[in-house]
């Protein structure tokens, strides 16, 4: 058993095997806490058949479904529980009244604990808790002792991932490719922000491996979604799951061009009707908390400067013009 505190959410982790300890460490190392009994919840991860089709379980109503390469998830709520079918290759299931969770894969399925259910499970619970998914990367560059946060935000293929490891090369720390958290700063003044990423290896596109060739030097393995690559950064220039940066620039990737980088200021009623768009899902399972990550993104919108942004061909020059936009 491991135990694991993410800013303040505590977790006891159980696991099957070696390999699904180490899928599941992977993502929640930086976390490592000492044993606590109080206020914890129960992981379980092991080995287990998994249905292939829908079974819309009893007293649960669905969510939706959705591809996440190549794969098909399927998500259903229930009055203090959640549950997702990676169908024919894992579940997770979310008791947050009673305090338990479960992931169960299929053997040969492994890749799927990390991204495809811890993943899910932390943004469940830490959403409970004020800690609100924003469905982007972010960076953090020092500016005068203080870290300020930059946010990509974008669909799936937007160029999140590329963008991002454009500003890692550029010098910026990196805080999360995918999975970048909102909350309010703790001791800090009245609407204080603080963003904050999860420390998973950086998941690329093949096609991202041949416009970026200094990637093909750092050690890769193949994800679970088809034709992507996850990518090991130095530990030097990303940051740990506990660091927390001032967000300060807010970015949505719109398509590239073949000519120049090219910015757009957003109006604070276009950024926050765009981030809303992209983060918020109506008739989710949390209510209560979708409210309040409205809130939190007003203020993200209030206090960061907001840009339409389309990169060009030289993504090598994209991290000198962000750095002087920080002043």
């Amino acid at each position: 058993m491991k135990c694991y505190d993410v800013h303040g959410l505590r977790l006891k982790v159980v696991v099957g095997s070696a390999e699904l300890d180490r899928r599941a460490d992977s993502i929640l190392r930086s976390f490592d806490a000492p044993e606590q009994d109080a206020d914890c919840y129960r992981v379980s991860i092991d080995y287990g058949s998994v249905p292939v089709r829908e079974e819309t379980p009893p007293h649960m109503q669905r969510l939706g479904g959705v591809e996440v390469g190549g794969l098909r998830a399927v998500s259903w709520v229930g009055e203090n529980s959640l549950r997702r079918d990676i169908l024919g290759m894992a579940r997770l299931y979310v008791d947050w009244g009673g305090g338990e969770v479960r992931i169960t894969v299929r053997p040969g399925a492994e890749s799927c604990v990390g991204r495809l259910c811890i993943v899910p499970m932390l943004c469940v619970l830490l959403g409970r808790r004020g800690h609100y998914l924003i469905h982007g990367a972010s960076v953090a560059a020092e500016r005068r002792g203080r870290w300020l946060g930059i946010v990509l935000a974008g669909p799936s293929g937007s160029g999140k991932s590329t963008n991002s490891l454009a500003l890692y090369k550029a010098g910026f720390k990196m805080l999360a490719d995918d999975a970048s958290f909102l909350t309010r700063r703790r001791g800090g003044p009245a609407g204080a922000l603080s963003l904050w990423g999860l420390p998973l290896n950086c998941k690329v596109h093949k096609n991202t491996l041949a416009v970026m060739p200094w990637l093909k030097e750092l050690p890769a393995r193949p994800a679970a979604t088809k034709d992507e690559f996850l990518l090991e950064l130095s530990a030097d220039d990303c940051a740990d799951g506990r660091f927390t940066a001032e967000p300060r620039l807010m970015f949505f990737l719109g398509s590239r061009n073949r000519h120049e980088h090219r910015l757009r200021p957003l109006d604070k009623v276009e950024a926050m009707a765009e981030l809303t768009r992209q983060n918020i899902r109506a008739g989710g399972d949390n209510l209560e908390g979708a409210a309040e990550a409205f809130r939190l993104f007003g203020r993200l919108i209030k206090h960061a400067d907001s840009y339409s942004l389309s990169v060009g061909p030289q993504l090598e020059t994209l991290g000198g013009e962000i750095r002087s936009m920080l002043g």
